[in-house]
């Protein structure tokens, strides 16, 4: 390379303004990589309400048609796929002089095919899938043509692996250990970060709340494999109005139990349904508590941005929960579907102050030291240069 700006081409095909953990994930990368002074273009999925060509403050977004990506469901999914790969094939292709590495973030599997075609040309490649990569690779197999889609997805020069059960699952599934780079998901320390107590409480004041309120805060979709149900069924037999709780969602719902469930719920006036937010932010900065109830994670972000804001967090041991939170350090873990433990670490947060302070404060500290974005950031440059450098060696 000439200079120490890297031209990086990202392919996510559900990005801004397509809201959830991973897309924020890949948003936030793509603008710090930007701020690092890099030069970033997104390839992501054209949506109803965007242009094909835009800008998400200092990234350039292409985005390619897919049909309705969102709402197609069997042979229009198919075909919208097909439409991406094609597109955004030829596109990349013409414009190839422009990045010196593409990184395929929240990448489906039938991205492969471009991963293909740009090993065959001596591009650097690098892939991050979407959640759990042995169920992207189990479900491959049991396609028609699984092992050609096998082979295509090992033409990737490096894969991200955000969590140690991640990397394990690669490994099982046969991509090289050399090949495989242990990068965590990253939280933005400037935004996420807590309020000293006067700033906090004149900013709960402005939304109505007590100064000895305890606001308990849920972000995520509203549905089982978050932990909803668990965690609706666990606060009706709290007497929130005793332990002078509340209750913020912050989240939508996606099934005719959740609605059921939020029925139910919104007879109670300490608990507030405030559907999907961009300035979760502004929530967590008033908050005390966070929960994360779910059945199944990757590396939640929602956990991470709560703990940058020094909440005290009640956490699910699943997937990577266990490598961020240590039980009664940083944070509380307990298991799925255990209502009684979820309770009572509830009513013993609310009731204690200086509990709180402790967990929320070495929860800040966690994410400074091991999951900030600019220590992130650092680790991608680094990563994308040696796999640069050793191309261009070659």
């Amino acid at each position: 390379m000439k200079s120490d700006r890297i031209n990086i081409a990202i392919i996510s095909p559900r990005y801004y303004p397509i809201l959830g953990g991973g897309e924020n994930q890949a948003r936030l990368v793509s603008k710090k990589l930007a701020q690092a002074g890099h030069r970033v273009t997104v390839f992501a999925s054209k949506l109803p309400e965007t242009n094909f060509f835009d800008n998400d403050g200092d990234v350039q977004v292409i985005r390619i048609s897919s049909l309705n990506f969102l709402t197609n469901t069997g042979i229009y999914a198919i075909l919208g796929n097909f439409i991406f790969v094609f597109l955004c094939s030829a596109v990349l292709f013409y414009r190839m002089n422009k990045y010196d590495i593409v990184y395929f973030f929240f990448a489906p599997d039938h991205l492969s095919i471009i991963g293909l075609l740009l090993k065959l040309v001596g591009k650097p490649t690098i892939i991050r899938t979407a959640s759990m990569f042995t169920k992207e690779i189990g479900n491959i197999r049991f396609t028609k043509y699984s092992s050609i889609r096998l082979k295509l997805i090992r033409f990737f020069d490096e894969y991200i692996a955000i969590s140690d059960e991640l990397e394990k699952a690669m490994i099982e599934d046969g991509i090289p250990v050399e090949k495989i780079v242990r990068i965590g998901n990253c939280v933005d320390e400037d935004k996420f970060f807590p309020l000293n107590e006067g700033q906090r409480q004149e900013l709960r004041l402005t939304k109505g709340l007590k100064e000895d309120e305890i606001v308990i805060i849920y972000a995520g979709h509203l549905n089982s494999v978050k932990g909803f149900d668990f965690f609706a069924e666990t606060i009706n037999e709290l007497d929130l109005k005793r332990i002078n709780a509340r209750i913020y969602f912050l989240g939508s719902g996606n099934s005719f139990e959740a609605a059921k469930e939020v029925v139910s719920l919104k007879s109670n006036d300490r608990i507030h349904f405030f559907g999907s937010v961009e300035n979760v932010d502004d929530f967590y900065k008033i908050a005390d508590v966070f929960v994360l109830p779910s059945k199944t994670e990757g590396m939640p972000n929602a956990l991470l941005e709560a703990m940058s804001c020094g909440l005290a967090c009640i956490a699910t041991s699943v997937g990577a929960v266990p490598e961020i939170i240590t039980n009664n350090s940083n944070g509380i873990i307990i298991a799925y579907g255990d209502k009684s433990a979820l309770k009572n670490s509830l009513i013993w947060l609310c009731s204690n102050h200086v509990e709180r302070q402790r967990l929320g404060l070495l929860a800040r500290q966690t994410i400074i030291q091991l999951f900030s974005a600019r220590q992130r950031i650092k680790e991608y440059e680094s990563m994308f240069r040696k796999l640069i450098d050793g191309k261009l060696k070659n």
